[in-house]
């Protein structure tokens, strides 16, 4: 739409745009990106937990706990590729701002319905054990009922009206999580 259409187009007829891109109307409407909502937990709970300790530094873990975080981040990010590897095999995206073009149920997904958030909770684990600190499991159980209710729960919706029968015999099948 060039600047004219806009100047001569109603508001409501004006389609939604993020970084001067076009948003399709067709797609999940999320309250926040889901890796934001992961860094900003995170974030959070380490001022939380250094506010609430009045401790200002970090402090070594030790090569245990490192060795760990380090392995389960590699986890989750090759987690993370091999789930995005597959969208992108199926000419769809992870991206909930753009249309899901196929319901994938290959790969990782057919052992989650959700194998993009396991990576993440998993990658989120493994920054813990390197900080040393206990704060982000402090809200990890809130960080997991979120991205239930407000985040996967609204993906399923939209899977669910855009692939009907597909969908349910998917969910008949294959677990949200594990």
């Amino acid at each position: 739409m060039n600047s004219l259409q806009r100047l001569t187009t109603s508001p409501a007829q004006v389609p939604l745009t993020v970084e001067n891109r076009e948003l399709p109307s067709d797609h999940v409407k999320l309250p926040i990106r889901p890796p934001r909502l992961f860094v900003l937990t995170f974030a959070s709970s380490l001022l939380l937990e250094m506010l609430l300790t009045g401790m200002a530094t970090f402090q070594w873990p030790g090569y245990t706990p490192i060795a760990a975080g380090l392995m389960l981040i590699t986890a989750g990010f090759t987690l993370a590729g091999w789930s995005f590897t597959t969208l992108k095999a199926h000419h769809t995206s992870g991206n909930p701002q753009l249309p899901t073009q196929a319901l994938v149920t290959s790969g990782p997904y057919q052992w989650s319905r959700n194998p993009v958030y396991i990576a993440m909770l998993v990658i989120y684990t493994g920054a813990t054990l390197l900080t040393g600190l206990t704060g982000p499991l402090w809200l990890l159980p809130l960080l997991v009922w979120f991205t239930d209710r407000w985040i996967i729960q609204r993906e399923e919706r939209y899977l669910a009206s855009r692939f009907a029968a597909e969908w349910q015999h998917w969910c008949q099948n294959t677990r949200r999580w594990l």
